[in-house]
């Protein structure tokens, strides 16, 4: 007997802990929740104890333990949406919602170019207003998963990722092949693994994530370790003003897929996981059908490559490599120590290499047009374009792409539109929540790794939150830390602790928040397990560097 229900979504996957976080998810689709019964029920099916089952669940913010309460408006208060109203949205809501709404708010739901956002159960409510939420809630808004904007080219872009957004039907891949697609697999499919490699070292493919290590090299290590090996993408995007891969995902998605087929193919790959935010629901639904096209039509061998998609299920550091690996394992979602490196032993111990979807996405067109021809874009150090997502207060808020070097001052005055009407621009996030905060007196340097300022500022995965004087400061650091610290996944205790008290002196300074403040900052930077701990204090240090007055005031 199953009173519950739950053997239907059970039978559907094997009896192994691989499956554990697939099955959490289904579960909490088809009831609402996870309960106890649930819990114990999973426990039962994958052989793992019922406290490991539990502990895993518990390690991702987007799984619920009870039943909800009644209808929520949730209300995004990422900071591009904070910079457009979102705190008066949620302040109207509360008092004019129906009987049964309560107003939720959420972390950001990466539509930072539509701020301010909202959701009426999975209906979104772009550039919401209160008329429009209550629209949606009677029915009759036109939110939902729209499709996203794709901005006019402008001044000083160069689209080689984004050259079919907007121009061929996601859905159809007789469109994407009729402009292009697949062709830069058909001669990797023609080359031995080894050439491709080098191909791609002759280029100077940089991973775009954020570290900006060499592909070829991160490749050439995992080479030489023996089979089997795995390709992992990560598609996790959940750095809050970051958005530019779902993007991708959603207007061209066989851009990725032929990506990751010809890194398989360059590394010998026998497994391809492709890691997707729990969030990112029209993303992953493209991806899915544009992958079962192009199996149908061979392009994914025979026997065919291996290829799944995973869900993550929240938390910033679910985007870390190592917390990917642990999350497909079935293991909880926290950093593991390193070495050893996942090139060496990464996926159930197997030589794996991890790139992110701009990542693999540029491998389309080094196949094609050669590494001459990438590099003629960007510079000597750092070739090609960096597919970029800028919001905030500028007047054309949106997902760009630029050559490596182009200036912060041409990003955001001239391709995003400078600022929105009636704004004055204070200064640029650059980074995501651990990045840096840049006044105006520095945007004309290069948009480059480790170039943004004399202290190394770097752009991170791309993202660019343009703040103006509607939020001081002061006020945007704190956000900031109080993000970093509510998304420690805990394993460590510099992180955790220290990330949670620089939030508090920021609440309440005293007369020596400054050196506090230094301190805690030094600890976490230096002792933190992964980069999500070490890149926190950021904000922070770039705000006492550039806006001592604003942060501690005049008498401090």
């Amino acid at each position: 007997m199953d009173p519950n229900g739950f053997e239907d979504v059970l039978n559907r996957f094997p009896r192994e802990r691989t499956a554990l976080l697939p099955i959490l998810i289904e579960l909490q689709e088809a009831h609402g929740y996870l309960g106890a019964e649930a819990i114990a029920a999973v426990s039962r099916h994958v052989y793992t104890p019922e406290s490991e089952v539990f502990g895993v669940a518990t390690s991702y913010s987007e799984l619920r333990f009870a039943a909800p309460e009644g209808s929520a408006v949730a209300i995004c208060t990422g900071l591009s949406c904070l910079l457009n109203d979102a705190r008066e949205l949620a302040a109207s809501l509360t008092a004019s919602l129906p009987p049964g709404y309560t107003v939720e708010e959420h972390p950001c739901r990466f539509r930072c170019d539509r701020a301010p956002v909202a959701a009426v159960g999975e209906q979104y409510v772009d550039r919401a207003t209160p008329s429009s939420v209550l629209a949606a809630i009677g029915g009759s808004g036109a939110g939902g998963a729209a499709e996203r904007d794709v901005p006019l080219a402008q001044p000083g872009e160069v689209r080689r990722l984004l050259a079919r957004c907007g121009t061929v039907d996601p859905l159809r891949i007789e469109d994407a092949i009729a402009a292009g697609a697949y062709s830069g697999l058909a001669r990797a499919n023609g080359m031995a693994p080894a050439a491709i490699v080098q191909l791609v070292q002759d280029a100077g493919l940089l991973g775009r994530s954020g570290a900006y290590f060499p592909a070829a090299a991160k490749w050439s290590a995992t080479r030489s370790y023996p089979k089997p090996r795995c390709l992992v993408v990560n598609a996790e995007e959940g750095e809050p003003g970051v958005f530019k891969d779902r993007h991708i995902l959603e207007l061209d998605p066989h851009l990725l897929v032929e990506g990751m087929l010809i890194a398989a193919r360059a590394i010998e790959a026998d497994d391809v996981y492709v890691y997707i935010n729990g969030e990112a629901t029209t993303a992953a639904a493209r991806l899915q059908r544009a992958l079962d096209a192009a199996r149908a039509r061979g392009m994914l061998g025979e026997p065919p490559l291996r290829v799944e998609i995973r869900r993550g299920a929240g938390g910033y550091v679910c985007g870390e490599e190592s917390v990917i690996l642990s999350s497909i394992e079935g293991e909880r979602a926290v950093p593991r120590l390193r070495p050893p490196f996942p090139v060496e032993a990464g996926l159930w111990g197997r030589p794996t290499v991890i790139n992110n979807v701009e990542t693999l996405c540029n491998l389309p067109f080094i196949l094609n047009d050669g590494a001459a021809a990438f590099r003629a874009a960007g510079t000597a150090e750092h070739p090609g374009t960096k597919v970029i997502s800028v919001s905030g207060a500028v007047g054309r808020p949106g997902v760009y792409e630029v050559p490596f070097g182009t200036t912060l001052r041409q990003i955001i005055d001239v391709v995003a539109g400078g600022a929105a009407a009636g704004r004055t621009l204070r200064a640029a996030l650059c980074g995501g929540p651990s990045g840096s905060l840049l006044p105006p007196a520095l945007w004309g340097a290069p948009f480059a790794p480790g170039r943004l300022d004399d202290a190394g500022a770097s752009p991170g995965a791309g993202g660019i939150v343009v703040i103006d004087d509607a939020m001081p400061i002061r006020d945007v650091v704190r956000h900031l830390t109080a993000y970093n610290a509510k998304e420690s996944c805990g394993k460590c205790t510099p992180c955790r602790e220290g990330t949670a008290r620089m939030r508090d002196i920021l609440d309440e300074p005293s007369g020596d928040a400054r050196q506090r403040l230094d301190e805690l900052a030094e600890a976490v930077t230096a002792a933190s397990l992964c980069g999500l701990g070490q890149m926190a204090p950021l904000p922070y240090l770039s705000a006492r560097r550039y806006f001592p007055a604003e942060l501690f005031g005049a008498s401090r």
